[in-house]
Order: C-alpha cells, then structure tokens, then sequence
C-alpha cells in the first residue's frame, strides 16, 4: 500500500476518482511555492530589472578588465551571489557576458580612438610586418608566423606607444583605467 501526504488525499477526494492529473499539477505548484517561501526565508530575491540592470553594469567593469568569457560568466554568477539574487536562467546570463563583452570592445575602441593617429598606426603596422616575425615553415617552406617571445613584444609595444613601463606596471596597457 503506498501512503498519501493528507493534502493529497483530500485533493483524490475532492476530485472525486483518482485524480491522476491533478495530483501531479497540485504536486508542481507545490514544488514551485516550497521553492519561493525558501527564497523569501533567506532573503534572496528573484532577477527584476533594477537586479538585471546592476548585473549589467557589473558585467561591464569586468569585462573592459577581462576577455574571458567563461570568467565573466563564473563571476557574474558569484556576484548575484553575494548580492542574494535568484540566478536567471543560464541563456540569460551568457547573453548578458556577450552583450557586455561587446560594450566592452566599443568602450575601449572609444578610449583609444584618439590615440591611434596615421602615424602611430603605422608605427604599430610596422610592428606586425617585422621580418623577425616571419621565419620559414619547416613543413611547407611557406612563411609562417613565428609567435615571438612575449617579454620582447611586451617592450617593442610599450615603445610604440611610447608608454612609461615603470608607471603602467606589467598588465598596465590592459588594466588600466583610461580617463
């Protein structure tokens, strides 16, 4: 024999048979509200538009210092965290980390648009056409590019860009905050 919590015995009766359809609606609103007086418990809050808003613009300081997605995405989940707020679904969230990447890009483009003068682009084009870059392939005998030892590149950009290292600091060009 299997027993019946009393609240689904008197929905059987009250529906007058067996009740099969009902049982299982009664049984998922149930589900749905222990689910909501849970949150109300514990102070969280669903994802409203002030909440979307606020995970927006915290996804956007994070993205003009990280290109990660997968980062973005982990920390705007732990910032809906610590804020209390019911995560949306996870579509949701990866469109938010795209939509903020994507500002991000056009932000920094507008930083820097100004710095980028015909002169100075074609000191950075030079950079990219320079002959220690290209090597032979050793498979096809066709140019290829050589991917160059970081800690050099690091200089010759900072020296193209006529950056002071010791001010902006290792991650400095990435990290920094543009006024």
């Amino acid at each position: 024999m299997i027993t019946a919590g009393s609240r689904a015995v008197i929905i059987l009766a009250a529906s007058g048979g067996s009740g099969g359809d009902r049982l299982v609606w009664q049984a998922r609103q149930d589900r749905t509200e222990h689910v909501r007086l849970a949150a109300q418990y514990l102070r969280w809050r669903p994802a409203g538009p002030l909440e979307s808003k606020e995970l927006d613009e915290f996804l956007l300081a994070r993205a003009m210092e990280h290109d990660s997605p997968t980062l973005l995405f982990r920390l705007g989940c732990e910032y809906l965290i610590s804020a209390r707020v019911i995560r949306p679904g996870t579509v949701t969230v990866v469109e938010r980390v795209a939509h903020a990447r994507h500002q991000a890009q056009a932000e920094t483009y507008d930083r820097l648009a100004h710095e980028f003068t015909p002169a100075r682009c074609a000191e950075l084009d030079a950079l990219v056409t320079d002959p220690y870059l290209c090597s032979r392939d050793r498979f096809g005998g066709t140019d290829a590019l050589r991917v160059p030892d970081p800690a050099r590149s690091y200089e010759r950009l900072c020296a193209a860009l006529r950056v002071d290292r010791s001010v902006v600091g290792p991650l400095g060009l990435l990290c920094r905050s543009w006024t």
